[in-house]
């Protein structure tokens, strides 16, 4: 299900497969921020079509995606983690650590450090999508980030995603198989 209304206020509604709703409101005075609640991610942003946000808005639709994808994989609070896995616990808070102790932290990682401490590991490993589509056009910055947070962006590209490119395929076989579906 997708449908616009448009005046003053801009809102988006889109149903993925029945799994995941996306609300994109426009609101005059707010820089791009998002939440992922249970199965719905909201959006807000005062420039939304604008060309020079539209990235800073698309990564925040990634961050939020992204949490709601480590719900999906891991089922552990929206951690990058399984539940009983403290090997993969113990690593990425050495990493949530080493980025807390970086001096010239990017402004998108610094944001977590505003977060209580037991949101912090959920709301670090987001930022790699965020960071990767907010910075797409500048080659430069995304090499210093990949650089700066080394052990960051590997933990994503070989911790997590090929647990989340596993759980496409089980949700893929689920969804496209209407026996397997139990309501």
């Amino acid at each position: 299900m997708i449908f616009f209304y448009l005046s003053k206020l801009l809102y988006f509604d889109l149903v993925v497969r029945g799994f995941l709703k996306i609300v994109v409101h426009f609101m005059p005075g707010s820089n791009a921020r998002g939440m992922y609640n249970d199965s719905t991610i909201y959006i807000a942003a005062e420039k939304l079509l604008n060309e020079d946000t539209m990235l800073e808005v698309i990564g925040v639709l990634a961050h939020e995606l992204c949490h709601y994808a480590m719900y999906l994989v891991y089922r552990n609070g929206k951690k990058p983690y399984a539940v009983n896995d403290k090997e993969a616990e113990k690593k990425f808070v050495e990493i949530l650590n080493e980025c807390e102790l970086k001096k010239d932290s990017e402004d998108i990682i610094k944001r977590v450090l505003s977060y209580d401490t037991d949101k912090r590991e959920f709301e670090l490993i987001v930022r790699v999508p965020q960071m990767l589509v907010h910075y797409l056009y500048d080659t430069n910055k995304l090499k210093y980030l990949r650089i700066t947070y080394a052990s960051l962006f590997k933990y994503f590209e070989d911790d997590v995603l090929p647990h989340v490119r596993a759980a496409i395929l089980v949700i893929e076989k689920i969804t496209d198989d209407p026996k397997l579906i139990k309501w």
